[in-house]
């Protein structure tokens, strides 16, 4: 009877055993199971914070390149405005030049040297405006680190190099000196205005009287032929908006027009 007694203690006892090990399991299972769950969830939420970023970086890719698009377009119009202006300035240097019997008067032109005309061309010179580039987009890129979106490295470096080359052409007449001031004052010392000499009918006789005036006028033509520089940028430009439609149009099927205009 001891015997069959203490052999049924020890079933018992393996049988507590058993049960607490199996209730482990359970509970190690069932952490297990809460514990992958809680994994898939977080790597699930990072997907989806991924392909979120991954889509707002697509669609502001895509904004800064359809605006940097339209500021190339932009320059290009007022490099042709500038190169327009360059036309009438020279015209109006020559003009001076001739009327004032200068050295490097044109020889193979003939010249309105009545006092309306040459006062249209005293105007012109004395009106210089503002060569410019239309960089709000690099800006915006720059300034917010949103370059980094653009994921064609090349183009990365091409529109820094070309905005780079345009900083540099901006800046030559800064290192000049704008004669129209002076042109302005040698003007008023003989008693001439632009803008009412056209009712003067000395005018010539006035400008001739300064030898100082045609030197003024043709460091104007020099420092406003400077202010076209940005035009010698001409390839760098369609060659930027070149890579900047080639892109929008293989990544989003989009494609500006390229104007071969000058």
């Amino acid at each position: 009877m001891l015997r069959l007694a203490a052999v049924e203690q020890e079933l018992a006892s393996a049988h507590q055993e058993a049960v607490l090990a199996e209730g482990k399991r359970a509970i190690a299972s069932r952490l297990g199971l809460e514990f992958l769950v809680v994994v898939i969830g977080i790597l699930a939420a990072l997907a989806v914070d991924d392909w979120s970023q991954a889509r707002s970086n697509r669609q502001l890719e895509e904004h800064l390149l359809t605006s940097l698009a339209a500021d190339l377009e932009d320059d290009r119009i007022d490099a042709v405005l500038q190169e327009t202006l360059a036309g009438l300035h020279r015209d109006a240097v020559d003009h001076l030049l001739s009327i004032t019997d200068h050295p490097l008067a044109p020889t193979d032109r003939q010249f309105d040297d009545s006092p309306e005309a040459i006062d249209q061309s005293l105007r012109r010179l004395l009106a210089l405006p503002e060569l410019q580039v239309f960089k709000a987009t690099f800006n915006e890129m720059t300034s917010t680190g949103s370059i980094r979106v653009v994921t064609n490295r090349m183009l990365r470096r091409q529109i820094a190099s070309y905005y780079q080359e345009a900083e540099v052409a901006l800046g030559v007449p800064m290192r000049q000196v704008d004669a129209r001031p002076d042109l302005q004052r040698a003007l008023a010392a003989v008693g001439v205005a632009s803008g009412e000499a056209g009712i003067m009918p000395d005018l010539a006789q006035r400008l001739r009287s300064d030898p100082t005036i045609p030197i003024h006028a043709l460091r104007i033509r020099q420092y406003f032929e400077n202010r076209v520089a940005l035009e010698g940028m001409k390839e760098a430009r369609e060659g930027l908006v070149a890579s900047v439609n080639q892109e929008l149009e293989n990544r989003w099927g989009e494609r500006k027009p390229i104007d071969s205009r000058p």
